[in-house]
């Protein structure tokens, strides 16, 4: 918040961060997939789940909708299921946070996987005829969603991924040969690099048509389907 005061000290006005970024409202939903339950963190979310850790004194998931409305996305959809009620206490209707926010309870009984969330909350959207946002619910991430958003319109794609870079050393001499045999080249350590799914995803909704109301579908399905 920065004051404003006139020559005397006065204060004359009021500007907050949200006024100061406010961005063109967009129509696009989101949906954060807030579901899993962070097994491989051990113990730390035995009583919280992954999305509400906190890093630098934040949960994830705050950040996260935060950065989606500093973008002008206001219409978010929580999928939901390990420690639902943690998520939902601490995040309610998003009133607070100058969104809109809805919860997609997923039956402990019928696990929907991480597609499942997706196929389910394009068939439920009000507006089912424009694309969907789809991100991950453990992403610290400052993506620019404008320029996201309109790569995916531009290039008329069904499916569009966020992609992060992801590097690994080979700790040898890698020996490349020919079909003769003969080697052709070595390479010291040699430094591979891979394009890794990011977990944000635009998609046209026509591309979960096909798959079941039941059972888990993974992302990676509906990815390959297209």
């Amino acid at each position: 918040q920065i004051p404003v005061v006139d020559d005397q000290g006065r204060l004359a006005g009021l500007h907050t961060l949200r006024s100061i970024l406010g961005r063109e409202s967009k129509s696009i939903p989101a949906l954060i997939l807030a579901g899993g339950r962070g097994s491989r963190l051990g113990h730390h979310t035995e009583k919280v789940p992954k999305p509400m850790m906190r890093v630098a004194g934040r949960p994830i998931v705050e950040r996260l909708i935060d950065h989606l409305v500093g973008y002008g996305i206001h219409n978010i959809t929580l999928s939901v299921a390990y420690l639902a009620e943690v998520i939902s206490e601490y995040l309610g209707d998003g009133s607070n946070r100058h969104c809109s926010i809805d919860y997609l309870v997923e039956d402990p009984l019928s696990p929907r996987g991480t597609g499942g969330p997706v196929v389910d909350f394009v068939r439920s959207s009000s507006s089912p005829a424009g694309s969907v946002l789809v991100l991950n619910g453990d992403l610290v991430t400052d993506i620019n969603i404008d320029w996201l958003l309109s790569e995916h319109s531009e290039r008329g794609a069904d499916i569009t991924i966020g992609t992060q870079s992801h590097t690994q050393e080979i700790p040898y001499g890698v020996v490349r040969k020919g079909k003769d045999g003969w080697v052709t080249d070595i390479q010291e350590k040699p430094v591979l690099e891979f394009p890794v799914n990011a977990g944000i995803y635009v998609l046209n909704p026509k591309v979960v048509e096909h798959f079941p109301d039941q059972g888990e579908i993974p992302m990676t399905d509906i990815v390959q389907a297209c």
